[in-house]
């Protein structure tokens, strides 16, 4: 597998080899499904709750004699039938992280490159639009001559104060 190397101004270079071991997978959306699934299950809070029986502070005594009213047994004060008392099947914080083995987390991510690359949403620029000093206008100018349109993600090797900086105020794009 190939791909153009371009640069700012969007003309091809040269063209690398890919490994057809991370970027020649077949399309699973199964694995896919599950992995979008749980990724964003896991960026849910969970924190949601209320009181149960155990929680609600009220004394321990008893609030009336077990016989002799005619009422009803009443053992305590906490139970969820009271006014006031803890919530019996109610949203209690719990713990629901989800996992996925270290195969399939890797095999999703190799199944999601190959994908887009074989829709052709890969590009490799072999310089940065930016140098020394962060600039915007330079960002969008070398966005424009590669004619890339939607969510642009960039990726480099390493931390790129300079590009992440220039790429503050554009819209859809992230570093």
């Amino acid at each position: 597998m190939e791909i153009e190397v371009k640069n700012n101004l969007g003309k091809t270079l040269k063209s690398l080899d890919l490994d057809p071991s991370v970027w020649g997978q077949d399309f699973n959306a199964d694995l896919l499904h599950q992995s979008i699934h749980v990724y964003l299950a896991n960026q849910r809070q969970w924190t949601k709750g209320t009181k149960t029986r155990a929680n609600v502070n009220y004394a321990g005594q008893k609030l009336r004699p077990q016989k002799g009213s005619g009422r009803a047994r009443v053992g305590s004060k906490r139970s969820p039938i009271m006014v006031g008392g803890g919530v019996a099947h109610g949203p209690h914080p719990k713990n629901i992280r989800k996992l996925l083995n270290k195969k399939m987390r890797s095999k999703a991510l190799k199944v999601a490159l190959s994908a887009k690359l074989k829709d052709s949403e890969v590009n490799i620029i072999e310089k940065m639009p930016v140098s020394e000093s962060p600039s915007t206008k330079n960002v969008i100018d070398c966005l424009s001559s590669l004619e890339l349109k939607g969510s642009i993600l960039f990726v480099t090797n390493g931390n790129n104060k300079t590009l992440k900086k220039s790429c503050e105020n554009i819209e859809n794009v992230e570093v």
